[in-house]
């Protein structure tokens, strides 16, 4: 190996794992969001249409609030849900719908 291909390797190896830690959070909120849509499908759908998420006048107005939202739900309906599949719904609605920034 000449001496500046020694000096490259190490250059692209790093670059190639920064690359991962910023594709793959992105790749498992997507499965996230899939998975949270099922599950919204299950069981949120007898009570809400998906036009309740798309009106003007929302009462969700942040990512805590539709946090709390989502959790509330879970519990007073009894879904049964774990923590991961709570957080998976609130992805898929997030994703999908409300928009917030997930940095807030």
């Amino acid at each position: 190996m000449s001496p500046i291909s020694t000096q490259i390797a190490p250059l692209f190896r790093t670059m190639n794992r920064v690359l991962l830690l910023l594709v793959l959070p992105g790749l498992f909120s997507a499965q996230a969001a899939a998975n949270g849509k099922i599950l919204h499908s299950q069981k949120c759908m007898s009570c809400h249409k998906l036009e309740v998420y798309q009106r003007g006048n929302r009462k969700v107005k942040t990512l805590a609030a539709l946090k709390a939202r989502v959790s509330g739900c879970a519990r007073m309906n009894r879904t049964g849900w774990s923590a991961q599949q709570v957080q998976q719904v609130i992805d898929y609605l997030n994703r999908s719908f409300y928009k917030f920034s997930v940095y807030q």
